[in-house]
């Protein structure tokens, strides 16, 4: 497991505050010269083990085969060149390179973290530490919810994007909207946008820049991490170890990592967890597995890993369906409760396959799938 990754990531060359949109008008940009975010043309080998540039898709995030294009920052561009991808830079902003930023909050707080003086001093270091990177990529564009009269109602109808609302009886609304005035929803009902505007304070419009989100510190942070654990798989692999298990800063493999890796306090490097006898890792968060200790370690994303064997997860592994505990919710805001229930689902392990999809010119043109075994 890495010591703090995304802190870690934080101290990496961040982009700063100058700004220049760069277009390959004549193939004149150069991927080893730029720093940014890039929109490009992306070709990636077949028979690519590990993939290393991600692609969103409608459901999840995968790392495709094949060719595509897509928005990335430069410096994971530059690590998927070094291993044979093909890249064509289209166009993006290039922006300066400002080092040091965050060093000296990530180096004091991960200093208490590594050092607290309580269990709650630790907790809340840790807190501070990994939340950060979230705070710069919160959405300005927030939904605000409130209780409205009829009339206010009626009028946030007519001028805003009303996401959800609620009837609560005797004229009063319950409504979840974007503040800010919409210029398409005016013009569905007949009403003027500008007039719109200039009767309303800025209160009500919702106009309320953020000042302390910073999407592209965000997203390169993200990418760093990613980098330093593609790095740490191709190590892996090249040294003829096997991947059992990754996810977003741990990792499972047969293969001793060298001692200038491995340390359990500093940061960036890698604490060892775990002696492993024998396990079971069927997806993100959801694996089982008996370490030399004789201690079982188990984890479900999305149920109730209490409520589930050692013997279901080997049930998993052999793609057989098995019922699960998950916690739910439901809100009654007319009676002002909430009702908390257990309800059993079932898992169903082909949805745990990994899915190599091939792209050609931007889109789907086949699916590899290939079945859970030690090899994924």
């Amino acid at each position: 497991d890495v010591n703090s990754l995304y802190p870690y990531a934080l101290l990496n060359d961040i982009p700063g505050l100058s700004c220049v949109f760069v277009e390959n008008v004549k193939g004149i940009l150069e991927l080893k010269n730029l720093f940014g975010f890039f929109y490009c043309k992306v070709k990636c080998s077949n028979n690519r083990y590990l993939g290393l540039l991600p692609k969103r898709t409608d459901s999840s995030l995968i790392f495709p085969t094949g060719s595509w294009q897509g928005w990335y920052f430069s410096e994971e561009l530059k690590l998927a060149v070094e291993h044979g991808y093909e890249i064509e830079v289209l166009k993006g902003y290039k922006f300066n390179r400002i080092s040091g930023v965050f060093d000296s909050f990530v180096k004091d707080v991960y200093k208490i973290k590594s050092n607290p003086r309580n269990k709650t001093e630790k907790n809340v270091a840790k807190l501070i530490l990994n939340s950060f990177i979230g705070r710069l990529g919160m959405n300005i564009e927030k939904n605000k919810t409130s209780i409205l009269s009829e009339e206010k109602h009626s009028k946030l109808l007519t001028t805003r994007i009303v996401k959800n609302t609620i009837d609560l009886g005797t004229g009063v609304y319950i409504d979840v909207y974007i503040p800010d005035i919409d210029k398409n929803i005016c013009a569905s009902f007949g009403m003027d946008y500008n007039e719109v505007l200039n009767n309303e304070n800025l209160d009500e419009a919702g106009i309320n820049p953020s000042n302390n989100v910073s999407i592209t510190t965000a997203a390169a942070v993200l990418s760093y991490a990613r980098i330093y654990m593609a790095k740490l798989m191709l190590y892996i692999l090249e040294n003829k170890g096997t991947l059992y298990y990754t996810d977003t800063d741990s990792i499972v493999t047969d293969l001793e990592l060298p001692k200038e890796k491995v340390d359990p306090v500093e940061i960036g490097k890698l604490k060892l967890e775990h002696m492993i006898e024998q396990g079971y890792f069927i997806a993100d968060k959801t694996y089982a597995f008996i370490n030399y200790k004789g201690e079982l370690v188990k984890k479900s994303k999305g149920v109730k890993s209490s409520k589930l064997e050692y013997k279901d997860y080997e049930k998993m592994y052999n793609k057989e369906v098995v019922d699960a505990t998950k916690i739910s919710s439901k809100r009654n805001y007319k009676g002002g409760y909430v009702t908390i229930s257990n309800d059993i689902v079932k898992l169903n392990p082909t949805s745990y396959k990994k899915r190599y999809r091939v792209m050609k010119d931007d889109k789907w043109v086949g699916t590899k799938i290939i079945n859970i075994d030690k090899q994924d």
